[in-house]
């Protein structure tokens, strides 16, 4: 192409195109703040949520972003509030729900071993949605270990997950079964029992009480212990997933199921662990209409798609946050700018 003889005159006013140095990526984001709030304050019209900052590295702003347009700093130096949000983010491996998925998932291939289950009941979604804190998690560990829980769920699992068939494996012991069955009849009998000798002699006997082979335990202490009760409503739960999580399913079949997991532990009224649940359904959805359009039909097991979430929705990126609230914060990508002014 020629280039024109004449220059293009550009106005004295017209600042639509402004180039700014800045020494790191914080202050570019600062900037970017001083610079629309001076928009905003020269046009009145003009509105955050018709304004759009493009840049080819969402990931890498976003926390700078949240940092300077969120800050506990602005109110202190007098910076007015802008609202904002950041679309095209990838489902990041720190969601909630991708690690209750996938803790799920090891926890039912692992055989609900004890340390699988600590772990299962110090996750942040968890504890918000019972009320956990770091006190009951001490206190259910004490349960774990007081009661002799370390694998399977009975034993049937366990014979299953050692591969073993044989009557040498034919109770429950040291079973998660086993161990509820002694820290809920602790509630109901002692563990011991005194019993005067016959004769009218002076001496008395210890003996341990138990029904059906199986020995109380009074670790669960009493029946209103708030602890307990969050241990046991966690324990059931799992429970009533357990035998779904272990059957092959197609893989629209494991979406579905998956959201019907997610929906149980969303904490009530708490708009960040919705937002983390949205961000996972999308991309469950998402995969599951890709998947019937090009005729995934085989059965996936349980490791297959538990590996499916672990790593493609934690690059998934959708589109949520756009035209969400404020000024939009997205990639740089095609006609990505409209409508915005």
């Amino acid at each position: 192409n020629e280039i024109p003889e004449e220059k293009y005159n550009v106005s004295g006013d017209d600042y639509s195109i402004r180039i700014h140095a800045c020494y790191n990526s914080m202050r570019q984001v600062e900037v970017l703040r001083d610079e629309i709030l001076h928009i905003l304050e020269m046009d009145k019209e003009l509105q955050p949520h018709e304004i759009v900052v493009m840049c080819p590295e969402i990931e890498q702003y976003a926390p700078l972003i949240d940092a300077v347009f969120k800050g506990d700093s602005n109110k202190d130096y007098g910076i007015p509030a802008i609202p904002y949000s950041i679309a095209d983010r990838a489902v990041s491996k720190e969601n909630s729900f991708v690690k209750l998925i996938t803790s799920l998932f090891d926890l039912s291939n692992g055989g609900f071993k004890a340390g699988d289950l600590v772990e299962f009941f110090s996750l942040d979604v968890v504890g918000f949605k019972f009320g956990i804190d770091s006190e009951d998690i001490e206190r259910i560990i004490g349960y774990i270990n007081e009661s002799n829980i370390r694998l399977g769920v009975d034993k049937e699992t366990r014979k299953e997950l050692l591969g073993i068939d044989s009557n040498d494996i034919d109770s429950d012991v040291r079973t998660l079964r086993f161990g509820l069955d002694r820290i809920l009849m602790g509630l109901s009998l002692p563990e011991t029992i005194t019993i005067e000798e016959a004769g009218g002699k002076d001496e008395k006997r210890i003996e341990y009480v138990s029904y059906k082979d199986v020995f109380p335990s009074n670790t669960g202490g009493c029946v209103t212990s708030e602890s307990l009760i969050k241990f046991v409503d966690v324990i059931g739960l799992i429970l009533r997933f357990k035998d779904d999580l272990r059957k092959e399913k197609r893989f629209g079949d494991w979406v579905d199921f998956t959201c019907e997991i997610i929906k149980e532990f969303i904490p009530e009224n708490d708009i960040e662990f919705e937002e983390q649940a949205q961000e996972v359904y999308r991309a469950l959805r998402e995969a599951k209409e890709v998947a019937e359009r090009i005729g995934i039909d085989k059965p996936w097991d349980n490791r297959a798609f538990s590996s499916f979430v672990e790593n493609f929705v934690s690059m998934y990126r959708g589109s949520g946050g756009l035209l969400k609230r404020g000024i939009t914060f997205c990639r740089m990508i095609p006609l990505r700018n409209i409508p915005f002014k």
